[in-house]
């Protein structure tokens, strides 16, 4: 696990997910993140948005203010105010002490996060700004598209 070089000097990780496309404004969420950290000793902060998928084609997160109330696993009959995580989150060591060590296959959602939702401790960062999906050759050729505009 890459833990162990990850928190070598530090207690906070920035994660961002290799499947997908993002312009986040990353001094505004270490920002946001630090807010809850010292408001509510959360563990992570996820940035999420909205998408008419969450909750259909992808899982998807349920809040209560700042703080991720549910993890919702995807289904075409899901309705209701579900939030998208497309990848990017921010994570303090002691999280991530919540998983395996390393060579053991593990699930952050089912090990870490959510035990952080059951205690109060994953938190959120809406994110309102371009995103792209890569998870297909479409999505892939769609985002190098974009990526030409920039």
């Amino acid at each position: 696990m890459a833990a162990s070089w990850l928190f070598e000097k530090e207690n906070t990780a920035l994660i961002f997910n290799a499947d997908s496309l993002l312009k986040p404004n990353l001094q505004i969420f270490i920002s946001k993140h630090k807010e809850l950290v010292k408001k509510y000793g959360i563990e992570a902060t996820l940035a999420l948005m909205a998408h008419p998928d969450a909750g259909k084609k992808y899982n998807a997160f349920a809040l209560n203010g700042d703080l991720i109330q549910v993890h919702v696993k995807a289904d075409r009959k899901n309705s209701g105010a579900f939030f998208h995580f497309p990848g990017l989150y921010l994570v303090e060591k002691k999280l991530m002490s919540r998983l395996p060590p390393a060579g053991v296959v593990s699930d952050i959602v089912e090990l870490a996060w959510k035990p952080a939702i059951a205690e109060k401790k994953l938190g959120a960062w809406i994110y309102a700004g371009f995103y792209q999906d890569l998870g297909t050759p479409a999505d892939l050729a769609k985002a190098e598209k974009n990526l030409s505009i920039y």
